[in-house]
């Protein structure tokens, strides 16, 4: 039994205002407001398939000459990247990749996140968590 306004009781399948509709309940999933934030954050996150470069001009090409032009692209050459070229792009001074996908890209944040790696494998994560935000 269930406590309503008034200190009148209703069994557990009404609700104070009535009988519940099936799925209802408090354990039927998100409510409205949940429903309603997630619904708003899906549409502002940034898929990766929109991580793009908009401009050709603005593909980022490596020191070993390979050509970028996605996010996508840069998290599958991480993986075959050397050392070396890789110090060349993101070192104490600068973070070219980072500076490529805050202007080309356009995700600020993404970017924000990209400069706090300092290594291969640091950057490789950020990316893959950029992925399934």
């Amino acid at each position: 039994m269930n406590n309503c306004r008034g200190g009148r009781a209703a069994p557990s399948s009404q609700h104070c205002l009535g009988p519940r509709k099936a799925g209802s309940g408090p354990r039927s999933g998100l409510g409205m407001y949940a429903k309603a934030t997630l619904e708003k954050a899906t549409r502002k996150a940034i898929s990766m398939d929109e991580r793009k470069v908009k401009d050709k001009n603005k593909d980022f090409v490596v020191k070993d000459g390979t050509t970028l032009h996605s996010v996508k692209d840069l998290y599958g050459h991480l993986s075959v990247i050397k050392d070396e070229d890789f110090a060349h792009h993101v070192n104490e001074q600068r973070n070219d990749f980072a500076g490529w996908v805050e202007t080309a890209v356009g995700d600020k944040f993404l970017a924000a996140a990209m400069r706090r790696a300092h290594d291969k494998s640091e950057m490789q994560r950020t990316l893959f968590m950029a992925m399934f935000r």
